[in-house]
């Protein structure tokens, strides 16, 4: 359950961007950790993110910076898992991260053209706000490529990682549809995903998907690696035509569950 409030807006001519967004959250989720073992977990929060963003020259590249801000609170019903340290329970995360991005897509709700590409150097430090000290850095590339008059395949890559003074919460993951949020973690992912759709007319598409990911790294003074993939299909409806915006519903199938997705926009966010 959650409160969360947002919005998206260019300036200028599309030279600059702005997100932002602040929220609050209560979620009970799962930490496996090294030895693969679920244990549940609520993690109470509030939250803001700040980014601006502004165009080089007349080109698709752009260069800016991010802000977010969260206050956390997390209860293990039990006894503690032993990889995780008590103060990890009750933290504050301030992190300020420099982004260099390309976008060279025909719409960036539902894409059919195109190329995006990010790649983001973070800090957490105290003087901005944070209890820990660590550094994280991410990639993700999407590239929307016509095959046929009606037939569109879409490619995505993402790289993250993390130092080992990150909290365990904060560990990347493989994402994934048909994959649970935090299910393969570690201090390094790599992701690629392919997915397929074929326009059956001007507002009906089929699609499919398939992926798979890979977490390692050391954290808690243990060594592992994870691999994991998932594949699946859906739909999608044009449901606002003049914002080239699609919804539908996809259903994926990961190494221990199946899943069904709302999708507003694209998958890839």
């Amino acid at each position: 359950e959650g409160l969360l409030a947002g919005g998206f807006r260019t300036f200028d001519n599309d030279r600059l961007r702005y997100t932002g967004g602040i929220g609050k959250a209560s979620l009970n989720l799962d930490y496996y950790g090294p030895l693969n073992r679920a244990r549940r977990f609520r993690i109470d929060g509030f939250g803001l993110m700040q980014q601006l963003t502004s165009r080089i020259g007349d080109s698709n590249w752009m260069i800016g910076g991010r802000y977010v801000y969260a206050s956390t609170q997390v209860d293990f019903p039990g006894v503690l898992p032993g990889f995780i340290d008590p103060y990890q329970l009750d933290l504050d995360i301030g992190r300020t991260g420099l982004l260099i991005g390309y976008d060279s897509r025909d719409n960036i709700l539902s894409p059919s053209t195109g190329v995006f590409l990010e790649s983001e150097v973070a800090l957490a430090r105290d003087w901005m706000g944070s209890s820990l000290n660590f550094e994280d850095f991410s990639a993700r590339a999407c590239a929307y490529l016509p095959l046929a008059d009606k037939l569109n395949l879409g490619l995505r890559g993402d790289i993250r990682a993390v130092s080992d003074a990150a909290p365990f919460f904060f560990l990347p993951y493989i994402d994934l549809r048909g994959i649970p949020k935090m299910r393969y973690q570690g201090t390094r992912t790599l992701v690629a995903e392919a997915e397929l759709q074929w326009q059956l007319d001007t507002r009906w598409s089929l699609l499919g998907f398939a992926g798979i990911g890979m977490a390692d790294g050391t954290y808690a003074r243990q060594d592992f690696a994870q691999t994991a993939g998932s594949m699946g299909g859906g739909f999608r409806y044009l449901i606002a035509s003049k914002l080239g915006l699609k919804a539908g519903i996809d259903i994926a199938r990961g190494p221990e569950e199946t899943a069904i997705y709302l999708q507003v926009g694209s998958a890839w966010r």
